[in-house]
């Protein structure tokens, strides 16, 4: 800690590494999420080509990953400054604090991810 009560360096580099693995986790599930409406709506209308199918698919893939990347993004937003307050609340860093705060974004995040992975597995196997 600095002589001035505020965290030290190090404190801040700990932050920002686990900020970058959440930013890395959001990457991962928004690609996930993505290929996973690919393959859901390739499973639901088969292999027949239809115009009207097309722009439907479409619609349904740009308004899904917008809503997806929005949802994303704010958790990205949100995350640095809640992983950062865990460093403002104590005159020391609190390793325990740090790590369940850091927990409480990944773990839904990895969730986010397994079941967009799962849904994958399944519209596959309908195929």
């Amino acid at each position: 800690m600095e002589a001035h009560g505020r965290p030290g360096v190090r404190h801040y580099v700990l932050c920002y590494a686990l900020f970058l693995v959440v930013l890395a986790l959001c990457l991962l599930a928004f690609v996930v999420w993505r290929q996973a409406i690919f393959d859901l709506l390739g499973a639901t209308y088969g292999s027949g080509y239809d115009i009207g199918k097309a722009y439907t698919d479409a619609t349904i893939e740009q308004v899904a990953s917008l809503l997806i990347g929005l949802i994303l993004f704010i958790v990205v937003v949100a995350s640095e400054p809640y992983l950062r307050g865990g460093l403002t609340l104590h005159r020391h860093l609190d390793l325990r604090q740090e790590l369940r705060r850091f927990t409480r974004l990944a773990l839904p995040l990895a969730v986010a991810i397994v079941v967009g992975i799962a849904l994958q597995v399944v519209s596959l196997t309908l195929l």
